[in-house]
This record gives structure tokens, sequence and C-alpha cells, in this order.
């Protein structure tokens, strides 16, 4: 699956992946939390409780701790 990012959206993310696995959760250290997260290009909502599609963030001293998971698909976009 090819996932086109508009170039107008390149200075709006923080970053861009593919996990290697269809479901999965992944843990990433950010510096400020994201506006928004993108699973394809569907948004993910934030969740109190990761046991669904969605994602947390856990404020630290310096920025955060995001914690995504994915069941329908491996692309993310994340957003300042």
């Amino acid at each position: 699956m090819d996932y086109d990012i508009p170039k107008e959206d390149m200075d709006k993310m923080y970053l861009f992946y593919r996990s290697t696995d269809k479901s999965g959760v992944e843990t990433i250290r950010l510096t400020a939390k994201p506006s928004k997260i993108l699973l394809g290009k569907k948004e993910i909502k934030e969740v109190q409780v990761l046991n669904k599609e969605g994602y947390t963030w856990v404020s630290m001293q310096q920025g955060g701790l995001l914690k995504v998971r994915h069941e329908t698909g491996g692309e993310v976009a994340v957003y300042k």
C-alpha cells in the first residue's frame, strides 16, 4: 500500500512510519503532544486505556511519551 504525503504536510509532521505488523503498539518519546495522528488516512483518537485502536499521551518534565495502537494497518503519521 502506498501512502502519499502531500508536500505541504511534510513541515507539519513529527514523523511518519510503517510498522511491519498490521496490528501492534509503538512507544515513542516526543518533545510535545501531537495535534493529530493518522492511521492510513483515518484520524485516530486519544483514549484513556489502550485496549483498542487509538493513542495515549503521558506528559513528562520535557515532552512526553506517545503510545500508538493500531489494529487495521501499519502506516502512521504523527502531526505537530
